[in-house]
């Protein structure tokens, strides 16, 4: 088979041109059939002319391999009569060509393949940037954009709203250079017909307009090929859709419409999480808000009660200070009418005097201004202190102690009595139909442990994680005994500077034991 058979019978693009001046001097017929011109318009043009007109640098670099004796191999894109453009690789080889040398060039048309590599970069690409991104109009945009290119549309437009489809809400983003385009995209009521659960499709809208009615299509914006898919929430509310349009009718092929569906899918739950983020935020933006409120109220709360007691001590003592002089001088005249009467006015003293201790306490343990002096000291020593003045002593219970009552301890004393008086006074209000009260004294590898167990009534289970807190009391108790509710608040937090735990059992009708654990000797930091 001689050379003309092969080369005007090749189903491939093929052509020789002048390797001097680039001109085109045969053409086969499959370059006629895929380029579009004739073979005298052919012969009219050189190779560079074939070119993009971004691509003709490029070019211009290989002319001088072209006089060379090696094949020369290119990459780029071509234009075609239609307008059209298509991706090749060429490669050329040096021949005698009418007695004189030239260049036989191959033509391999590649743009499908260049396409499929170019969606599947950008179906990565978005996939990773709308997963990794939280903001509402980046994914739009980004979407825009990544559909207009893999759809070959001339324009996309992406309608969003974040209030369940409410139209007039709606965020937009445009992907075009059209500024025909830019300026209607603003109108969103030429859109509403659009904004539906179901995709539209249509390649080629002046047909479509005959067979489907006329205001199937009522908007005029340049378009003979258009798609319009619908962007739909995991709950199943329309939030908005994407729109591309073409001035060339069939362009968006079914295998397109696909491909933008996937993105559309993708960028659906990109756009829900990101909505799902701001709301979280939204919610911690006002939880921070009342968490702020709340300090402040707090704040101005602690900083009245620290005034209060103050003001309030300073009397209290002086009270408390007469009516033991007025108690002394009535007992020397042995007037046990009136002597009555101030044992009753010093017990309601008392009872306000450890308010106060409460509330002040209170206030420097929030301040970080609670003293401790620790040392070393007896137990037994403390419990009997704490016995002989418990502030309901008048009640007729007897507090009996069991165990290790030779163990000394490292803590403040002043502060670990405190602890105790609060443990049995408790035991006591809390069970008047009981008569004792039961202290278990131990110590173990290197920890001391002090049970206070009363007779009463016990605590609801579903009580206990509130017993340490502070102003807790229970509500069944609440009316019939004194206190504000933070004697066992701050018990717990004298008990933590020590380094210890302290708790509750309770078994409710049985009584209850409160506990605590302290490190027996001073614990190295």
């Amino acid at each position: 088979m001689n050379f003309d058979n092969l080369f005007y019978q090749s189903p491939q693009p093929m052509l020789i041109f002048d390797i001097d001046n680039l001109r085109i001097l045969e053409v086969n017929d499959a370059a006629i059939s895929s380029y579009g011109y004739n073979r005298e318009e052919f012969l009219s043009l050189t190779t560079r002319d074939l070119r993009i007109s971004e691509e003709k640098n490029y070019f211009d670099s290989l002319i001088p391999l072209f006089k060379g004796s090696e094949n020369v191999y290119a990459e780029g894109q071509h234009l075609l009569k239609s307008g059209k453009v298509i991706s090749v690789q060429i490669v050329s080889y040096i021949i005698e060509y009418k007695q004189k040398r030239c260049r036989l060039a191959h033509i391999h048309d590649v743009t499908s393949v260049v396409k499929q590599a170019r969606d599947l970069e950008i179906l990565v690409s978005i996939g990773k940037s709308i997963s990794e991104d939280l903001d509402v109009r980046f994914i739009i945009q980004k979407v825009a954009d990544a559909t207009k290119q893999i759809s070959g549309a001339e324009y996309g437009i992406l309608f969003y709203s974040s209030s369940e489809g409410d139209i007039e809400d709606m965020l937009y983003a445009t992907s075009t250079n059209s500024e025909t385009i830019l300026s209607k995209a603003g109108d969103l009521t030429r859109f509403k017909s659009f904004i539906t659960d179901k995709v539209i499709r249509s390649e080629d809208i002046i047909k479509d307009r005959g067979t489907r009615g006329r205001s199937w299509i009522n908007f005029n914006l340049p378009a003979n090929s258009f798609l319009s898919v619908p962007i739909i929430s995991k709950h199943k509310q329309v939030m908005g859709c994407l729109m591309l349009g073409h001035t060339v009718p069939d362009v968006f092929t079914e295998s397109i419409e696909k491909m933008v569906m996937g993105i559309v899918t993708q960028a659906t739950v990109a756009l829900d999480n990101a909505l799902l983020v701001k709301a979280l935020i939204h919610a911690n933006q006002e939880k921070e808000s009342l968490l702020q409120k709340a300090t402040e109220q707090n704040f101005k709360k602690d900083e009245f009660l620290s005034v209060a007691s103050h003001e309030l001590k300073t009397p209290v003592t002086s009270m408390k200070g007469y009516l033991q002089i007025l108690e002394k001088q009535v007992s020397k005249e042995e007037n046990s009418k009136y002597l009555n009467l101030i044992h009753k006015a010093n017990k309601q003293v008392n009872k306000i005097v450890y308010l106060v201790s409460d509330l002040l306490n209170l206030s420097k343990l929030e301040s970080g201004k609670l003293e401790y002096n620790f040392s070393d000291f007896k137990i037994s020593d403390v419990i009997n202190d704490s016995i002989l003045n418990i502030k309901n002593s008048e009640v007729t219970h007897t507090v009996r102690v069991f165990g290790d009552k030779d163990c000394v301890i490292y803590g403040d004393k002043n502060r670990i009595e405190q602890v105790i008086i609060n443990l049995i006074d408790n035991a006591i209000k809390y069970s008047p139909d009981a008569n004792e009260v039961l202290i278990g004294l131990s110590q173990d590898r290197g920890y001391f442990k002090m049970e206070v167990r009363d007779f009463g009534p016990g605590i609801p289970e579903e009580k206990l994680h509130l017993i340490f807190e502070r102003y807790y009391r229970g509500e069944e108790n609440s009316f019939k005994t004194s206190g504000l509710g933070l004697g066992l608040f701050i018990s717990s937090e004298i008990i933590k500077r020590h380094h210890g735990r302290i708790g509750v059992e309770s078994e409710h009708g049985k009584g209850s034991t409160f506990w605590f654990v302290i490190p027996i000797e001073k614990e190295e930091n």
